[in-house]
């Protein structure tokens, strides 16, 4: 894990203080040898001021090596990504191949092709297609896959026109699975979940400054739009979380004060689900809809 930039100064000090030849040439006494690095560190601080040349010198070696190493770990972590989620049947695979699903086009039965991605009889032919005729095909512009140990369970959506997930029509739904259990490895249980948003609820509690806000409806607004952009913002089958809502109505201005009073998620006509307390949740749909919004207005 990268060092920050102060660690990393702090250490580059520490180096410079026991080196005896730089001691000596800035005529340096009083140099505990025996102290740990605690005490080496103040050493340097007592001898060198923040804005001291050498500071600054150390500030900026530090700052390129700080960034360097950030640098590999980055490097490390879009490496990791790519061999743990999208090699040949790993959960990463499956969403990747569901979007790559073409509606009303076969699979070539070709294992030529194995060595592009790991997988077997996977190419679509592309023969007298245009990059957009290939684009319109992949109706699946959602999906995500989750190892549940002996099975895998992925979410699918497609796009409504307007950037928001809706269900592909049972016919749709039907070719993508027949799709992928043709190409998924033997043996492997799947179920492919396609349906409506998850529905929310939501009853908050606000304080507004009525200088910024002339009416009700107005702060009733400015939130209903804050709140949909928050689900907007979460990915496909991520995890709603209260408090990161909250954190947005707070940037709306004019909003002083915003606290959860509750939620309440539906999944596909189940029961409404009291969600208030939790930390977190993930819509069964893997999407979700703001469905009605209570506003109370705390003066």
């Amino acid at each position: 894990m990268a060092r920050t930039i102060k660690e990393t100064a702090e250490e580059i000090k520490v180096a410079f203080v026991r080196n005896e030849t730089l001691r000596s040439a800035y005529g340096l006494t009083g140099y505990d040898a025996d102290g740990d690095e605690a005490t080496q560190l103040a050493y340097y601080e007592y001898n060198f001021s923040k804005v001291s040349v050498e500071s600054c010198l150390i500030f900026v070696v530090a700052t390129c090596m700080a960034a360097l190493e950030n640098m590999m770990d980055w490097f490390k972590s879009d490496v990791q990504h790519v061999v743990d989620k999208e090699r040949y049947g790993y959960a990463g695979w499956y969403a990747k191949k569901m979007k790559a699903f073409r509606y009303g086009q076969d699979i070539e039965n070709d294992y030529s092709h194995s060595d592009a991605d790991f997988a077997e009889g996977t190419e679509y032919a592309d023969t007298g297609l245009t990059p957009q005729e290939i684009e319109d095909l992949q109706i699946i512009k959602y999906a995500s896959a989750t190892d549940n140990g002996h099975s895998v369970l992925i979410k699918i959506a497609k796009d409504d026109g307007n950037g928001i997930p809706t269900p592909l029509s049972s016919a749709e739904a039907s070719m993508a699975e027949t799709y992928i259990n043709r190409i998924k490895p033997a043996g492997i249980p799947i179920t492919v979940i396609n349906e409506p948003a998850d529905s929310l609820d939501v009853s908050v509690k606000v304080v507004y400054n009525p200088l910024i806000f002339g009416t009700r409806a107005d702060v009733e607004n400015a939130i209903e739009t804050a709140i949909k952009k928050y689900l907007n913002s979460i990915e496909f089958n991520g995890q709603f979380v209260g408090m990161t809502m909250i954190d947005h109505l707070q940037t709306v201005e004019g909003i002083e004060i915003a606290q959860v009073n509750s939620l309440l998620a539906t999944h596909a006509g189940h029961p409404a689900e009291d969600i208030t307390g939790n930390t977190y949740y993930t819509p069964q749909s893997g999407y979700l809809t703001l469905t009605n919004l209570e506003v109370i207005i705390d003066n």
